[in-house]
Formats: C-alpha cells, sequence, structure tokens
C-alpha cells in the first residue's frame, strides 16, 4: 500500500486487534477504537524519508516522540523537529508495516506493545502495525470548538495542551493524602490535625475544584494525622525546595519514615508532605515526576504531589490549589524574577503582573478563580458554554452568563495568527465576582499566547482604558478595541447587562493567513 500523506489513518497492531487502535486525545496510548481526532493520524513528510506522526485532534503542534532515556519510551510532545520525531515507516509481508524512530542512531527502535499492551520501543513487542486509510472529516462550521494552541517552540509549562505523560489528567476523582516531616533544627510543634486542616481548608479546596470544574474533578484529600511528625535523617538546610533534586529526596525521605503497613502510597494519586515551620526550606512548590523519576517508597514510586514550606503557615488552601494547577499543566501567570525556579509559588503583586487577581495562577493570595481559558484547558466547560470564532464577524451580538453557572454561553475566543492551530488567542468572558474586588464587573478581555512559558506572562489582560487590572472589566458603555501585532482586530461594545449576564457586540477581522 502506498501511503498517502493527503489521508489521515488508524493504526492497530496486530497483536491488539482492530478493536484497538492508536490514540492521542490527550497522551499516547491505545484506546477503544473510535471516529474521534484523537485517533485519526496525519503521516507528515520529514527529512530522509521519515516521517511525523501527528494526529487532528492536536494538528501539527504536537508529535509522536520517545524519551531521551535508557527507555526510550514513545510520548506525545510539542513538535519541534527532534530525531525521535522523525519516523520511518517499513512494509511487511501481509500489507502491515513497521515504525521506526531516528532517535537514537546507533539502535533500532521499533513502535510496538509489550505484553500489557503498554507503547514500547524495546526489542521483542508487538510491532506490526496496520495503516487504514480513513475518510475526510467535514470542515467545521464557523463558531466551532476551540483548537488546540500550537506552542511556538519547547516552552515550559505553556498555555498549550498539557503533557499527560508527566502532569495528571484534571478530571475524575484524584485522591490525595497529606503526611509530616520535621528536623532535627526544626522539630515539628504545631498540631499535625490543626496544620492538615489548612492544607485543604477543611474541604475548601475540594469544594472549589468541585464547582469551578462542574463536576469534572474532585478532590479527596486524607490527613494522616495520627501518623505525626516524621524526623527526617537530615537537618531542614539539606532540602532546598528551589533544588528539584533536594525537594525530590525531602519526598524520598519522607516516605521511608512510614511503613507501608501504615500508609500505602500507591492507593492515592497525590502525596501532601507538610514539613515544620522552617524558612530553611523554602517556598511550596509542586512535584510532578514521570516513571522511573520519582520519589521510592515502600509501597509505590511517588511521581505528584505538593511540598509545603514555611508559606503554608501563614496562608490558606489556595495554595494547594495553586500547586495542583501546576500539576495538571497549568503554568505561572505572574512574571518569575531572575534564576526563580519555575513553579515555585510565591506572593505575587498585581502591579508587577499582566493578570492580577483574576486567576489562581497568577495570584495566589487574593485569587479566588480560574479564567475561562484554564477551565476549558483542564476539560472543565461543557463545549457549549464556549465558542471559536475564526471568521470575520461584524456587530455579531452574543449574551455572556457566567462561568460559575450552570448554563448559557461563557466564553468567546478569537485567533490572532492562524486561524486553524493558532499559537495565540483573545477570550472574552464574564468577570468571575472576587470578594476583593467587588466593584470590578462587566466583561473581561485577556491574550492566551503558547509561546510563551510560564512565569513570563503568557496571559495579558486587556483593562478597560484609563483603568488598572483591579478595575479591568469592561462595563455597560464601554468599548475595547484591541489590534494584535499580527493584524487580527477586535472590536467589543458592552451594550447592557439583564441579571448577571451580559450583553456584548462583537467585530472581528482575523489576521492575514499565510
Amino acid at each position: 500500500m502506498a501511503l498517502d500523506t493527503s489521508k489521515a489513518y488508524r493504526l492497530t497492531n496486530d497483536t491488539l486487534g482492530s478493536g484497538r487502535s492508536l490514540d492521542g486525545t490527550t497522551r499516547l496510548t491505545t484506546a477503544s477504537s473510535d471516529d474521534g481526532p484523537g485517533q485519526r493520524w496525519r503521516l507528515r513528510p520529514q527529512d530522509g524519508g521519515t516521517y511525523g506522526l501527528t494526529t487532528e485532534a492536536l494538528g501539527p503542534c504536537y508529535a509522536i516522540d520517545v524519551t531521551n532515556d535508557d527507555t526510550y519510551t514513545p510520548v506525545l510532545v510539542p513538535a519541534a523537529g527532534f530525531t525521535g520525531q522523525m519516523w520511518h515507516v517499513e512494509p511487511l509481508s501481509g500489507g502491515a508495516f513497521r515504525l521506526r524512530s531516528r532517535f537514537p542512531d546507533d539502535e533500532r527502535r521499533w513502535l510496538g506493545v509489550d505484553e500489557h499492551g503498554a507503547l514500547v520501543t524495546r526489542p521483542g513487542s508487538a510491532q506490526r502495525w496496520r495503516l487504514t486509510p480513513l475518510a475526510p472529516t467535514p470542515p467545521a462550521p464557523a463558531g466551532g470548538p476551540i483548537p488546540q494552541l500550537c506552542p511556538g517552540g519547547p516552552a515550559a509549562q505553556t498555555e498549550g495542551h498539557a503533557d499527560f505523560t508527566v502532569h495528571l489528567v484534571p478530571r475524575g476523582v484524584l485522591g490525595a493524602v497529606v503526611i509530616f516531616a520535621d528536623f532535627d533544627d526544626a522539630p515539628g510543634e504545631v498540631d499535625t490535625a490543626e496544620i492538615g486542616a489548612r492544607v485543604h481548608g477543611s474541604g475548601a479546596a475540594t469544594q472549589l475544584f468541585h464547582e469551578q470544574s462542574h463536576g469534572a474533578l474532585e478532590l479527596e484529600v486524607t490527613v494522616r494525622s495520627d501518623l505525626g511528625w516524621r524526623r527526617l535523617p537530615n537537618p531542614s538546610t539539606a532540602y532546598d525546595f528551589g533544588d528539584g533534586g533536594k525537594q525530590r529526596q525531602f519526598m524520598t525521605d519522607a516516605a521511608a519514615r512510614i511503613g507501608a503497613d501504615e500508609l500505602r502510597f500507591d492507593d492515592y494519586d497525590l502525596v501532601l508532605a507538610v514539613t515544620a515551620y522552617t524558612r530553611n526550606v523554602g517556598l511550596s512548590p509542586a512535584y510532578h515526576h514521570v516513571p522511573g523519576d520519582g520519589a521510592p517508597s515502600a509501597s509505590g514510586e511517588i511521581l505528584h504531589g505538593v511540598t509545603f514550606g514555611y508559606d503554608l503557615y501563614d496562608r490558606d488552601h489556595r495554595v494547594l490549589v495553586h500547586e495542583l494547577g501546576h500539576v495538571m499543566g497549568l503554568p505561572d501567570l505572574y512574571p518569575h524574577e531572575p534564576g526563580e525556579r519555575r513553579g515555585t509559588c510565591r506572593p505575587a503583586d498585581p502591579g508587577e503582573n499582566l493578570v492580577g487577581y483574576w486567576d489562581l495562577m497568577s495570584d495566589v493570595d487574593h485569587g479566588e478563580h480560574f479564567l475561562g481559558w484554564h477551565r476549558h484547558k483542564n476539560g472543565w466547560l461543557p463545549p457549549a458554554r464556549s465558542t471559536y470564532i475564526d471568521r470575520a464577524t461584524t456587530r455579531r451580538r452574543v449574551t455572556l452568563h457566567p462561568l460559575s453557572g450552570p448554563h448559557g454561553l461563557s466564553m468567546v475566543v478569537f485567533p490572532c495568527d492562524d486561524i486553524r492551530r493558532p499559537r495565540k488567542v483573545l477570550v472574552v468572558e464574564p468577570a468571575e465576582p472576587l470578594q476583593d474586588l467587588p466593584q470590578a464587573q462587566g466583561v473581561l478581555i485577556y491574550s492566551v499566547d503558547s509561546g510563551i512559558a510560564g512565569g513570563d506572562s503568557p496571559v495579558a489582560v486587556h483593562s478597560r482604558e484609563g483603568h488598572g487590572l483591579d478595575d479591568a472589566p469592561h462595563r455597560v458603555g464601554n468599548v475595547a478595541d484591541i489590534e494584535d501585532e499580527r493584524g487580527a482586530h477586535l472590536r467589543v461594545a458592552v451594550l447592557g447587562r439583564t441579571g448577571p449576564a451580559w450583553d456584548v457586540e462583537i467585530s472581528f477581522t482575523p489576521a492575514p493567513q499565510d
């Protein structure tokens, strides 16, 4: 069979049969065969007769690669032209094919499945694939689903599709366990039940995730205060949370102080490790690792969680919410200081960043919500609650309903560059109420750029004219006129308000397309 790069293909493995297909909807796996875009694979010609393997779900922005370690595990990552993303497609007898990565050049690494059905590139795995051409999908109508953002490079913590080989999928039930560790030079003096309740706000974090995900994410937190403070073998100065290796060592040492008969870490998705109060370990960072790189324990490797530093003692459950945002793939929206480690939470001053109080990934002390974009990115906002306008429109009237409400259109998204696979978009949505800014009501407008890394302000709120971030929303009678550097032009006029909903008039001209 000659390969036609104008077609999409379903990839099935002879060992698994036609009932399971290679799937790249959110991460690379095999799944029950369906007609979804995650199983529609495109072969994109590259150097040396190789192909990049991408899905229609994520477009050319993400491709199959192999990890740069001794396992060469197949993963779906941002497309960057690496040799691991260059695949030879070689015909076999009987109409089957083998797929070989160019990385590493000195070994033959064939895509296969092991005895458990997991994707591998090691010898002896099942490596016979069928490539079945599929009929083209009809073009999406105007005002259709929001496409995944295409990164402008291998930026860390982007606003594009999260890499769920590293991050936790932010849906379903996630179980977390809280443990406690102290040091010879900083013994635990606070009651573990008291500080354990502070971690999740006596259920406030669970309620926040439940409400803002519309029930898509349920966080279950178990506080093991009965285990008490467990003394670590090294002083607190040995565990600097700004150093990833020392943070992992802390988690390893803390887990080693708890027997498998006391607590099985493999029963939980997340480990929330609280330190005794000391400024030596630093602020609270997220903890997430790929398999093989996590903290070992007697009952399974610890891959995800949060290590709580001294800031927990002065703050509330929003520390946990912010850090779990990182574990789920959300970036920092506040600007990092030079040399600051990505993912480390510090107090944000709204005067220093471009988002202010409007998202918990920007301000952990005053933020109360996630922006509509983060709810959409996490799969929390039902598709009917948002729309994507990729064509010129004049004086289109739209009613925007609260994101926290049960129904109605809440978010409108516009591309700033490529309309099919944008890197940057503009978003219009109602501002969610904030206790600290009760006067700030109206329509919030902001840009999202997936080519900008977390900590470098990937989101920027467009405040109404003459006002700062603390009074950014546009009110009745206000008009926002935004022209992006690529040529996209958006005009939003707020016409009126009916209860909690806002009536707006939109005119949009896309950027010139290449």
